[in-house]
């Protein structure tokens, strides 16, 4: 491996589809609008329910139904999102909510995992090290990559006495969860989770909750989500965000372009996985283009991984020149790991 050669991974929806649904369905997976109303249906049937989780459950199971019909009508979240934002603005809330429940419930009560990460985590390491020139750039609510790297080494927050103790994860990445993250890390982060995560933070201290779950194998069931969310509800707010909030002064977005931009610049090779590159999420893709391909550039090669797509639309969309080979890698099997790794 290169120790000196700079390698930036731009994730989207497609590197974690062996786990979680994409917007549009395909073969023997369902698509996103489906994925909640099923997931509605089965908590909507659950009779193991206790009677403290079942209120909270029935208004869950409200909320995916309408964030399906959503976007089934807009074609995806985002935009219905900001269809939201733009006539409902309190029900942008309501939105961030189901789209975090059923994340949370999918992953850490359902254990749906994407088996590809745990197998790229230990292709690209020799020790139980993540590789300093390796940086990921995350357009995912999801913490898939989380998960296969608490296998390695897990994160572990407490807070006791007012105090806090942390084990770091194996990937710094942001936003974290546990106490606010010191300049060393801030500075030396491997991941952004460009639009967030779905999952909650106290606002008295800027620590997520939810997420400290994620460690265990399992939940103890699904009461023990369902009634954390109450004990919660008027004390924590979301970490999920979208692009299209910068626009409208969203703090913690420009905070993740902020990082992202720091993170990509000695970029020398680019590998895409599963990325649509949507409208909606134009202006931050350009941004963190304009740095990349920033002249003198320092970029090598782009390896384009998408069963369909060959990734030649980035030339003209972010001007990326001729003399920079673009790769289209058709197999999905696993995450494409360069030779120059």
């Amino acid at each position: 491996m290169s120790k000196n050669s700079k390698f930036t991974y731009i994730l989207g929806a497609g590197a974690s589809a062996n786990a979680l649904p994409i917007v549009k369905s395909r073969k023997g997976h369902p698509g996103m609008a489906d994925a909640f109303e099923k997931l509605a249906k089965d908590l909507w049937e659950n009779k193991l329910l206790s009677a403290k989780a079942k209120p909270v459950a029935e208004q869950i199971c409200n909320n995916l139904v309408w964030l399906a019909e959503g976007t089934r009508k807009f074609g995806t979240p985002d935009t219905f999102a900001k269809n939201v934002a733009l006539l409902q603005p309190g029900s942008l809330s309501k939105l961030k909510e189901a789209l975090t429940c059923f994340f949370q419930i999918e992953q850490f009560v359902n254990l749906k995992t994407d088996e590809r990460v745990l197998i790229f985590l230990t292709t690209l390491m020799n020790r139980k090290i993540f590789p300093e020139n390796v940086h990921i750039l995350n357009w995912n609510y999801d913490m898939q990559i989380q998960i296969g790297a608490s296998i390695f080494q897990e994160e572990e927050v407490d807070y006791q006495n007012h105090v806090w103790s942390k084990k770091l994860p194996l990937i710094d990445y942001y936003p974290q969860y546990g106490p606010n993250l010191s300049p060393q890390i801030i500075n030396n982060l491997s991941m952004v989770h460009l639009n967030g995560i779905a999952g909650y933070y106290l606002a008295k201290d800027n620590s997520t909750i939810l997420n400290t779950k994620y460690t265990k194998s399992k939940l103890d069931d699904i009461n023990q989500l369902l009634e954390t969310i109450i004990a919660l509800e008027f004390d924590c707010h979301n970490l999920l965000t979208f692009a299209w909030e910068a626009e409208i002064g969203g703090k913690s977005v420009t905070s993740a372009i902020r990082h992202a931009k720091d993170m990509v610049k000695e970029t020398e090779y680019l590998v895409i996985i599963g990325y649509s590159f949507p409208f909606f999420n134009r202006n931050m893709d350009k941004e963190i283009f304009n740095i990349i391909n920033h002249q003198p550039s320092k970029l090598k090669k782009i390896y384009f991984q998408d069963p369909v797509r060959d990734g030649s639309f980035l030339r003209s969309q972010f001007g990326i020149a001729e003399n920079i080979p673009i790769e289209h890698i058709i197999e999905v099997d696993n995450y494409f790991v360069p030779m120059e790794l």
